[in-house]
Order: C-alpha cells, then sequence, then structure tokens
C-alpha cells in the first residue's frame, strides 16, 4: 500500500492533557509529551498509564503515535475517542505494543477512516514496568498518498558514533553515541497535480525545515514493522530547495531524505 504523512500534529494544539491513569512525576511533567525533542519525556508511576487529550472541539484523526517511550516486552496499547471524557464512541480494543529498542520506543497506530471527536484517551499497561515514559504523543489526520514510492528506497541508520585516531601512533578511540537516528531516502514519483496543490503545498508551508512530520512507508504494515519503519523528523533541511518536479501533464515527483528525530 501507498505510505502517508502525520505532519497536523492535534496534540500539541490541545486544550488540556490529563493522568487518568498514572502519577506524573513533578521534574517530568505531562508538559513534555508536547516538547519537540522526544527524549524530553513524561514519566508516569505505575504499571498503568493513561492519558486524556482535550481538543476542546471535535477533531479528526487516523493516527496516534508515541515516540520515545521506555515500554516492555509485554506492554499493551489502547486508544478511544468520544464527545465526552467517556470517550466511548471509538475503541481500538488492547493491542500489544510491539515496539523495541530498534523502534526506539515507537508505537504508531493507524485508523482505516477518520474518527471524529473532542476527547482522546491514550491507555498503556505493561506488569513488569514500574515507571512509564513517553516522550511525545502525536495524533491527527493522515495525508495519504495516493501512489507508493519508487523502486530505490533506502533504510538505515545514520551513524554518530566516532572512532577518533591517534595521528602519531595510529590508535583508535572508538566513541558509541547514545543513539544512532534511523535515516531514510525515497522518491514519491506519482503525486498528482492535487497533491501538490493541496496537501504537499500545505505541509511544506506550514513546516518548513523547523517542523517535523512523522512519515508512514506504508499503511499497510503490522504494527511491529509500523514501530520499527515510521521516521519522526523534518521533511526538509536548512537551505534545501524544496521543490516537486513536473515530468508528465498530470503528475510530479518529489525526493525526501528524513532523520529520525531523537
Amino acid at each position: 500500500m501507498a505510505g502517508a504523512f502525520l505532519w497536523d500534529d492535534k496534540v500539541a494544539k490541545a486544550s488540556s492533557l490529563t493522568a487518568v491513569t498514572g502519577t506524573p512525576v513533578a521534574s517530568m511533567p505531562l508538559s513534555n509529551l508536547l516538547d519537540p525533542q522526544p527524549r524530553l519525556r513524561a514519566r508516569l508511576l505505575g504499571s498503568a498509564a493513561s492519558v486524556l487529550v482535550d481538543f476542546g472541539a471535535d477533531t479528526a484523526v487516523e493516527a496516534v503515535a508515541l515516540l520515545s517511550t521506555t515500554l516492555p516486552s509485554d506492554a499493551t496499547i489502547r486508544w478511544r475517542a468520544g464527545p465526552t471524557t467517556a470517550v466511548s464512541t471509538f475503541d481500538t480494543g488492547t493491542l500489544a505494543a510491539s515496539t523495541s529498542d530498534a523502534a526506539n520506543g515507537n508505537v504508531v497506530l493507524l485508523n482505516s477512516s477518520a474518527v471524529t471527536a473532542r476527547y482522546l484517551q491514550i491507555d498503556v499497561a505493561s506488569g513488569s514496568a514500574t515507571v512509564i515514559d513517553i516522550g511525545r504523543l502525536l495524533a491527527g489526520p493522515l495525508w495519504r498518498l495516493s501512489r507508493a514510492m519508487a523502486y530505490g528506497v533506502t533504510e538505515g541508520r545514520l551513524m554518530l558514533d566516532r572512532r577518533d585516531r591517534n595521528p602519531l601512533t595510529g590508535a583508535e578511540f572508538p566513541v558509541p553515541a547514545l543513539a544512532n537516528p534511523r535515516i531514510t531516502r525515497f522518491t514519491l514519483p506519482l503525486l498528482t497535480n492535487a497533491e501538490i496543490r493541496a496537501q504537499h503545498r500545505v505541509m511544506v508551508a506550514t513546516l518548513g525545515a523547523a517542523g517535523d512530520a512523522l512519515w508512514i512507508p506504508d499503511t499497510g504494515l503490522t504494527l511491529s514493522e509500523l514501530n520499527t519503519r515510521c521516521l519522526w523528523g523534518a521533511i526538509a533541511a536548512s537551505g534545501d530547495e524544496v521543490v516537486a518536479v513536473r515530468d508528465h501533464p498530470a503528475s510530479n515527483n518529489r525526493s525526501f531524505r528524513i532523520v529520525e528525530r531523537l
């Protein structure tokens, strides 16, 4: 299936965030869920945590993502939505979080269509956890691409590890980085004129090179693959010429390089 972007994060514009279950730590408050740096985390004490988001008005949500969590292998996740704090209109049911260190603790949940509600609640639980840390909470509509990526996609990691060498003796001194972010390069070869003039134009104007988006390479992936392959990062670098090439009367292409923001 084709990919998608979550670039209009509605949680960042929400009226309030409330801990329904789990006790927030004062030095790691819920407001950290809105911080653009995912490793500045919110911490809730206990083996279960629930966060209620009040958007302030009915809001369309197609995807929910937790970035940079500390969820153990037995963790479960669930998201619910509704017009009141009872959040009884929509319920994913309890799902295995299926995340890991390789996925940087990310959990990306997609729905086949938009759910419109004022309140959104995320429930996370783990029998083996005593604290639950979450770096960033995202939710919002998706720009679902009409066509898939071109062949030639590259996926891997940007190595920030260092190997300093003494120029006299030749001895090496490896210094591992705290983390090596994931990176991908890809081209969208068949963007329609309507996509370029609507979703792409607004996304680029809104985010520029300073904002971040969640790149979802294939909306049909399993949850564990979504967690491993979806990247939160900038869609453009400072100084880039962010352009789409119109190489056909009805289609355009645009190349991306996205480095995971840690």
